[in-house]
């Protein structure tokens, strides 16, 4: 089975992420293990949630399918949408991607059948919306091509034990 790449700590004095092969040992071309499922595993300041971002943002504009983020609570998750939103309007990217919260800007768009770009939530909102209302989150669901769960290290507890059943 082809495990992917797992991103690890950065080089001393650097901020930048090395690859490191999670697959077969001897592998000598590192092409040759691409996946699917990737984990990034960096300190922090080292880029992992832009790197999310951008990742969200090929998944969109590369393979026309939505993007969902889960982040561990509501506020962060309005967090995030105010910081991406406020980097896509300087851009001509504004007019290309759709970022909507769950909860009642999501639910109306599905209603007029607006299919958002990357959607985010908490895990709370993931567990009780978004999975929980299946019926009426269906359109976006079948639409999703890339899920992301930003930092992860900060689920503990029940809230661990629903990022996994999710």
């Amino acid at each position: 089975a082809r495990l992917g790449h797992v991103h690890t700590e950065a080089p001393v004095g650097s901020n930048a992420m090395t690859l490191t092969p999670a697959g077969p040992v001897g592998a000598e071309d590192i092409s040759q293990l691409r996946a699917r499922n990737q984990i990034v595993l960096a300190p922090e300041g080292a880029g992992k949630t832009t790197l999310a971002w951008l990742a969200a943002f090929n998944q969109v504009l590369t393979h026309t399918q939505s993007t969902l983020i889960v982040v561990n609570r509501e506020a962060d998750a309005e967090e995030l949408k105010n910081k991406l939103l406020a980097i896509l309007q300087p851009s001509t990217l504004r007019w290309n991607i759709r970022v909507r919260k769950a909860g009642g800007d999501l639910f109306n768009d599905l209603n007029q059948r607006i299919l958002p770009d990357v959607v985010i939530c908490s895990l709370e909102e993931l567990v009780l919306r978004v999975l929980g209302e299946s019926d009426k989150y269906e359109p976006i669901l079948r639409n999703t091509g890339l899920v992301i769960v930003d930092d992860t290290e900060s689920f503990f507890g029940p809230e661990e034990v629903h990022a996994q059943l999710a």
